[in-house]
């Protein structure tokens, strides 16, 4: 702040208690005072000045680098609150400061609106290299225990002619159109229907893509971020109307939250890029040095794959030579250093009995058809494992297919009977015929034991009747690769409370509620059971090859609204903040430390060394570890009545914008972009593919994991590997390439640009990677600031990395400029940056008798 006041350069640790009301923070130069002056100056060192007026009680001048924007009349800058259905809550305008005061370096402004029963307190803090804005919003109303709530920061700036920035490579011109501009996902969100129907949530709720927004040009730059370590569910638009740019957060306040009763907060970050000619790669270079501890975690970064499906300790025998850090899932771990040591997955949002193998017969009775009869004859079998009765007709033991199959009984327990709705054709009764107790551990059976958290974690309706959340929750469902054989199947624990469910006696679907109560218990309890907290029980030891099994539940990236930088793929089920009270019929506040507190659990139960990955989800930012991102592009995408293929089918530009989004969440963090290569029908096929589809994710840093290849027949690669031992090198090459590039370490500025269209990527100061994403062949002109990328002098060469040749290039002042730099079409090139060298002289030693 002015008035003498010294700035804080260091980034602080944990936020303040939000329920607190704001004073103060401990690390203030000043003694806390009343301030008398007119006006409070929120100053960076980089650019950034907020000034306001406490006489006329609001924000009067905004200045952002070159730009200065006079706010004296029109809209008024700060929070304005709206109900659910879009309705003025607060308006500044109509709503004066009824407290407006700096404390030591904190500038408070309190308002409150006794009509409709809200009250705001928010916290503007300057900090060397950005403002930060926490706000409290207290619901003052004691007969109305649950709101939802959106509100709204709204900077009242004429920002058109800027720049709106989608991601790195997205951009496009502020013009003075109709629509705002935004980078959203739309959820169709409906709580209204389980309440009295005269309160609706708003449809089609708008989810952030990103936890950072850039407006700006070459000369200026204003970002808006959230503070990853308080993530909220929020969208940031400009409108060119109203010229104005706003960050709005969608909350629920419920009084009798455990933690905040009668209260929610928000918490974000305005800042200015360093280098705004670089646009959203400078805003994000600098989020990252404002929350480095959010983005690269206490653990050493890891540089290695992570490989899905079966793998061949015989085929590949060291994981290494492939680059291979970890073995997903229920796979084989030849050792500590590799599968559930690597890697504990979270999040299962359905699980499926593996380990049984049911027969079912035509029952001429049956009850009520309701997913009750299914679930209930699933615990009754459970039940009869936990006390010891033995309901299986046969038990079995040995790798798939069966190695031993020992006789229990005559027949196996009946159960049921339940609708077999695949088919259609009635009630059925199932046998328990055969259960295996070594082709991997079973969850809920044998040692496993958890049908209190099971039950716990299905989700049930205000009447205690389950809920079909996702798409089924069977006892008899047909699995396709082994037809006659049924399993128990339960999907929807937990789910996204916006996703449509039906209650089980109801044919009609309506928005899913979530108890919060049971939130996590079944899935900490799998994973501390997967990951040997309980000993070596739960996990088998292959009979033929004597390495340790684990077979993994169903992974969904449930819950990651826990940062705001998720990615696309991650947003088919992320979870909202918000959910229903079954009780009032009104929204409850699903608050993050809700989930936190199942995280922080999780990692106070497993080695400090582990850690813990999603699909897609990078939740290790949030307890400050690393994750690994997992990719996969088996979910085919459906686009005008044609399925795409993400690595066949899909176009340049969306195939940029995941990389790019993804990139955003996961900064240095290894990507591993899982695939098949469905059409490679022959070796020589094969090989094509890799060379034509591998180059863009070479060039990105991404690894790509060969799941599944050929088809009639299908064969998993790293069980099955092909012949060729071209394919083999062509994959190797690209898996090097990668590892060497993640050891280097992703940097968001490469300071180097290529003509033609060539993209450019660096990773740390020795390598810069160029990708041709036309057909026809290139040559590009290449100009890198050496001084930028961090060296103390011109480098002494440049070499291609594949095979080695020196490049000839040109200095001039801080710029090295490569004239003719050959690509061909869809390929990648990576040169090495090689420092000039100290050369060493060797002196005879002359030893004088």
């Amino acid at each position: 702040m002015d008035s003498g006041h010294t700035q804080r350069a260091t980034v602080e640790g944990a936020p303040p208690d939000p329920t607190a009301v704001p004073v103060a923070s401990a690390d203030h130069s000043t003694t806390p005072e009343t301030d008398t002056t007119k006006e409070v100056t929120l100053r960076t060192r980089d650019g950034l000045t907020f000034v306001f007026d406490r006489q006329s009680g609001r924000f009067t001048r905004v200045d952002v680098q070159t730009r200065a924007f006079a706010l004296t009349t029109g809209r008024d800058l700060g929070v304005y609150l709206f109900d659910a259905r879009g309705n003025s809550l607060l308006d500044l305008r109509s709503t004066p400061a009824t407290r407006a005061e700096r404390i030591g370096d904190d500038l408070i402004i309190s308002r409150e609106q006794r009509v409709t029963n809200v009250q705001t307190v928010e916290k503007w803090t300057a900090h060397a290299n950005r403002i930060d804005l926490e706000t409290i919003i207290v619901n003052t109303d004691s007969s109305t225990p649950s709101r939802a709530i959106e509100a709204c920061l709204q900077l009242p700036l004429d920002l058109v002619n800027a720049y709106w920035y989608h991601h790195f490579e997205d951009r496009e011109i502020i013009t003075k159109r109709s629509e705002p501009y935004k980078t959203v996902l739309q959820r169709l969100i409906d709580i209204g229907t389980f309440g009295d129907g005269s309160f609706h949530l708003k449809t089609d709720l708008d989810i952030n893509l990103n936890g950072l927004n850039l407006i700006g040009n070459n000369e200026f730059g204003l970002a808006i971020s959230i503070n990853p370590e308080q993530p909220a569910t929020y969208y940031v638009r400009y409108d060119p109307q109203r010229l104005s740019y706003d960050a709005c957060f969608h909350l629920g306040i419920y009084n009798e939250h455990i933690r905040f009763g009668n209260r929610v907060s928000f918490a974000l970050s305005l800042f200015v890029p360093d280098e705004p000619a670089w646009g959203l790669r400078s805003a994000y270079a600098k989020y990252i040095a404002i929350y480095p501890q959010s983005h690269k975690g206490r653990l050493p970064r890891k540089t290695t794959m992570v490989v899905l499906e079966e793998y061949s300790y015989s085929a590949f025998p060291n994981p290494l030579e492939y680059r291979i850090g970890a073995v997903w899932g229920r796979y084989k771990a030849q050792n500590r250093r590799f599968g559930v040591d690597d890697l504990v997955y979270i999040w299962p949002h359905g699980y499926y009995d593996r380990g049984m193998r049911l027969k079912v017969q035509p029952s001429s009775a049956g009850s009520v058809q309701t997913w009750e009869a299914d679930i209930a004859a699933c615990f009754a079998l459970y039940e009869d494992i936990d006390q010891g009765r033995a309901p299986f007709a046969e038990t079995c033991t040995g790798s798939y297919p069966f190695a031993t199959c020992t006789r229990q009984r005559e027949r196996g327990q009946i159960y049921g009977p339940v609708f077999e709705r695949d088919r259609g054709s009635g009630w059925r009764r199932a046998e328990a015929y055969q259960m295996t107790v070594s082709n991997g551990p079973n969850f809920l059976i044998g040692q496993f034991r958890l049908p209190a958290p099971f039950v716990a974690s299905l989700l049930q309706d205000a009447d205690g009747r389950w809920l079909n959340a996702m798409s089924f929750a069977s006892m008899i469902t047909e699995i396709p690769w082994e037809p006659g054989v049924r399993r128990c199947i339960f999907d929807g624990i937990n789910p996204d409370p916006g996703v449509n469910v039906a209650l089980s006696n109801e044919p009609r679907s309506a928005p899913a509620p979530t108890i919060v109560s049971n939130f996590g218990e079944l899935n900490l309890e799998v994973v501390k059971r997967a990951h040997g907290l309980y000993g070596p029980g739960y996990l088998d030891t292959h009979p033929d090859e004597g390495t340790t099994l684990y077979h993994g539940v169903a992974v969904d990236t449930v819950g990651v609204y826990l940062r705001p930088d998720f990615n696309p793929r991650a947003l088919r089920v992320a979870s909202l903040p918000l959910s229903y009270d079954r009780v009032t019929g009104r929204v409850v506040a699903l608050e993050h430390l809700t989930t936190l507190a199942f995280l922080r659990a999780l990692r106070a139960s497993i080695p400090s060394d582990a850690p813990i990955a999603s699909s897609g989800a990078p939740i290790g930012g949030i307890l400050f570890q690393e994750a690994d991102y997992i990719l996969e592009e088996f979910v085919k995408i459906e686009r005008n009545g044609r399925l795409i293929d993400e690595l066949y089918d899909e176009t340049q530009p969306n195939k940029l914008r995941l990389i790019n989004r993804i990139r955003m969440g996961a900064n240095q963090r290894p990507i591993t972009f899982s695939v098949r290569f469905e059409r490679a029908t022959s070796d020589r096929a094969f090989l094509e593919q890799i060379r034509r589809y591998l180059p863009l994710y070479t060039a990105k840093g991404i690894y790509v994991n060969i799941d599944r290849y050929g088809n009639d027949p299908e064969r998993y690669f790293w069980s099955d590997p092909p012949s060729s031992q071209d394919v083999l090198r062509a994959y190797r090459q690209h898996l090097h390439a990668v590892h060497a590039l993640n050891v280097a370490g992703w940097q968001p500025v490469p300071y180097a640009t290529a003509s033609e269209g060539i993209l450019v990527e660096r990773f740390g100061q020795d390598y810069l990677t160029f990708y041709n994403p036309d057909e026809r062949p290139r040559t590009a002109t290449v100009a890198i600031n050496w001084r930028a990328i961090g060296l103390n002098a011109p480098p002494s060469r440049i070499v291609d990395f594949d095979t080695g040749t020196e490049l000839p290039f040109r200095v001039s002042g801080d710029s090295m400029t490569i004239d003719a730099l050959a690509l061909d079409g869809l390929a990648a090139r990576i040169v090495r940056i090689r420092d000039t060298k100290v050369g060493t002289v060797l002196l005879p030693l002359v030893v004088a008798p």
